[in-house]
């Protein structure tokens, strides 16, 4: 199994070849390009010159030994506005494609739109409907680009607020949705994006989106929080707060592999965590990379193998395991 991570804030502290070199020795064995995090991206891939810095980003990576796995495009684009090329957040969308497609990406991820305010139905069913209708006009109108560019577009769950302010799964935010809206999507050029961290957030129970939509799932988004806030951590270091359990893990990271063993997943084990990345001083980002890819490694082993693991320990078994080792330390 790949082991990738984003590469969005290694990239923006150190530049490609540095970035490529950090995630190399960090033990990744593939790249998900993060085109919507760069810091430079007007002058890279809306540059006349864009086929050429891909090429030259490709080779960087393949010369460093990491496959593009995947890209994300940038997501400012809204309902209401133009889907064509009068709209330059469209035109940014259309160019992402064509650059994932110059980087040898197999696909990108697009996020789909969600209904402005005053269209938004207080009804969970009925917005999920009326976003399905939106969705269907998004994507196909995006899907002539793909095809043009030989790249698949994934389409993620993704986390919205409710009237009450509260996470809920609106926007393709439950098993449901996610699938119904491939099911009516071309599959030569769709496929599926599963995040964790936001099924977290809308569901509470990302294992069973998997053991529900797993023949969908053709691409990973891993990361942790608390159960309140989209932070993209690494997995294990996000917690529920004023719990008052002894384990106060958000998301059951050993029910997720067992989930992902059991559905058959064969994708990359793929890491969204620059924002836990990006948290650190820049000299200890590269150590930071290898604690992730080191914590990657027996996982996807376990995921593949279909072995049940326990991945994450409760918190009360680590304190009391450290406290062991202090009491006979000789």
């Amino acid at each position: 199994m790949v082991i990738s991570a984003q590469n969005g804030a290694v990239r923006n502290r150190f530049g490609d070849k540095r970035a490529f070199e950090i995630m190399k020795d960090a033990g990744f064995t593939g790249v998900d390009f993060a085109i919507h995090g760069m810091n430079d991206f007007e002058e890279v891939v809306m540059d006349a010159n864009a086929p050429s810095h891909a090429e030259k980003i490709r080779r960087l990576a393949e010369d460093t030994g990491l496959s593009v796995i995947a890209s994300h495009a940038p997501h400012k684009f809204k309902a209401g506005m133009a889907m064509d090329e009068t709209e330059m957040e469209f035109c940014r969308i259309v160019r992402s494609i064509e650059f994932a497609g110059w980087l040898g990406a197999p696909l990108i991820v697009v996020h789909a739109l969600r209904l402005l305010p005053e269209e938004r139905p207080e009804d969970l069913r009925e917005e999920q409907d009326k976003t399905l209708a939106l969705n269907l006009t998004w994507y196909r109108t995006l899907e002539p680009f793909a095809k043009k560019a030989g790249i698949k577009i994934a389409v993620e769950n993704l986390p919205a607020r409710g009237p009450d302010k509260a996470y809920c799964p609106r926007l393709l935010g439950d098993a449901r949705s996610f699938m119904e809206i491939l099911d009516l999507l071309d599959p030569e050029r769709f496929t599926g994006c599963f995040d964790v961290g936001h099924a977290n957030l809308t569901m509470k129970d990302p294992a069973s989106f998997i053991r529900e939509a797993g023949q969908y799932i053709h691409h990973l988004h891993l990361h942790d929080n608390d159960g309140h806030r989209d932070l993209h951590l690494m997995p294990a270091f996000g917690k529920l707060e004023g719990s008052g359990s002894k384990n106060t893990f958000s998301v059951s990271w050993n029910e997720v592999a067992r989930a992902l063993s059991d559905v058959g997943y064969d994708g990359p084990f793929n890491y969204e965590c620059s924002t836990w990345y990006g948290s650190f001083a820049r000299d200890l980002i590269p150590e930071a990379m290898a604690l992730s890819a080191k914590a990657a490694k027996p996982m996807a082993r376990l995921i593949e193998s279909g072995r049940q693991p326990d991945l994450v320990r409760p918190v009360s078994e680590v304190n009391c395991n450290n406290r062991m080792k202090k009491k006979y330390k000789q």
